[in-house]
């Protein structure tokens, strides 16, 4: 809801503060809504490029175990955004067990490309690929496995994977120095970000985009 601009179930915090959770919920940090609602304010603050909050709430979900039931509920979503998270922090602190614990991640999605579905977490893994390359500071095979990303979401039709492979490309080229080409994949972000329906992202992104 946050992303769409309506007003956030107080569950799972707002754009404003994603971090914001009633008292209720934080009593009951081991049962699975609490863990279902905390993958989503991890979503919610990855997606809002909120840094600090995204590295307080991905450090606070070692402190449980995840069970069946929050993987049944929450799928591969925690994986693959777990792994974009730590990927972020990895780059930011030029820390090596950040980079490993996205690594982990990575190996997931590449059993679930090879024996589930290349269908559905092909454009993930080629997405975690690219920002593992972009720590390591590989530009050349971190560019080819964004574009790779951006073509497999549009080819198998997931526009919201689509709409984030293009933004993550336009911010690896913008922060490796390449303004001018930033902007055209930061634009098609924000267009398809509005056709997802993720008004308020677009609208997020569109603000970040003018003041580059």
């Amino acid at each position: 809801l946050a992303l769409v601009g309506a007003e956030a179930d107080k569950s799972f915090g707002s754009a404003a503060n994603p971090m914001s959770v009633p008292i209720d919920v934080q009593q009951g940090k081991k049962s699975i809504f609490y863990k279902i609602a905390h993958f989503y304010k991890i979503y919610t603050a990855f997606m809002l490029r909120k840094f600090e909050a995204c590295k307080a709430l991905v450090e606070e979900s070692s402190d449980f175990t995840v069970g069946v039931r929050t993987i049944l509920a929450t799928g591969s979503k925690r994986v693959f955004f777990g792994g974009l998270v730590s990927f972020w922090i990895a780059r930011e602190k030029n820390d090596k067990a950040w980079k490993a614990k996205a690594q982990e991640s990575m190996i997931v999605f590449k059993n679930l490309v090879e024996t589930a579905s290349v269908w559905n977490f092909q454009n993930k893994l080629h997405l975690l690929q690219a920002e593992e390359q972009f720590c390591e500071r590989d530009f050349d095979l971190a560019e080819s496995y964004y574009e790779a990303a951006i073509s497999s979401a549009k080819e198998h039709r997931f526009l919201n994977d689509e709409a984030l492979s293009l933004e993550l490309a336009g911010v690896f080229y913008l922060e490796t120095g390449r303004k001018k080409r930033s902007i055209p994949y930061l634009s098609q972000a924000v267009e398809k970000y509005r056709e997802w329906g993720a008004h308020y992202k677009a609208s997020s992104l569109e603000k970040y985009l003018e003041q580059v």
